[in-house]
């Protein structure tokens, strides 16, 4: 792991509550999921990333997980 990032990630496990800690769990499994195949994001994609990252993270409600899966079937 680069210096970087080994910093950052123990200033994460410092500074964030537990919630944040799996939120940013969550996002690092994602990009290394995308990454790790040897895929590249454009640079529209980089800048679609960067907005939803900025986005505040809001669960969905039981209703709205329910209606999600009785559309889907």
């Amino acid at each position: 792991m680069n210096a970087r990032l080994k910093d950052v990630m123990g200033e994460a496990e410092t500074k964030l509550a537990p919630e944040a800690q799996e939120r940013l769990v969550e996002i690092i499994e994602s990009f290394v999921a995308s990454w790790g195949t040897g895929g590249n994001f454009s640079a529209d994609e980089m800048a679609r990333l960067r907005e939803i990252d900025a986005e505040p993270f809001e669960a969905a409600g039981p209703a709205e997980v329910g209606e999600f899966f009785r559309q889907r079937g």
